[in-house]
């Protein structure tokens, strides 16, 4: 069980909530201490003028965003394939 001192990595609280999310086993304590985690970076931001919104739509904006295959080797050469054979647009300032 993580310390009161202790925060989560952003990195750790996305991969606990998909978890949840695809209703995975996952222990109590642990998705307690990614909701602390939550819970201080709102207190947190709120010196700053952001709402809970704003820090949850942050935090988990990648886990609901839609993904293009995953990232194994192929799907990554893929989507680099694919990048390629799209061409560049160059900005056009437009007066």
């Amino acid at each position: 069980m993580m310390h009161q001192t202790e925060m989560m990595d952003i990195s750790q609280v996305r991969r606990i909530f998909k978890r949840v999310i695809r209703e995975e086993p996952t222990p109590l304590d642990v998705v307690q201490a990614a909701r602390e985690t939550v819970q201080t970076m709102c207190h947190e931001a709120a010196q700053y003028g952001l709402t809970p919104a704003d820090i949850v739509k942050g935090v988990l904006h990648p886990v609901f965003e839609k993904s293009r295959g995953c990232n194994c080797s192929s799907c990554k050469a893929r989507r680099n394939d694919v990048a390629e054979e799209q061409p560049l647009r160059s900005r056009v300032q437009v007066a």
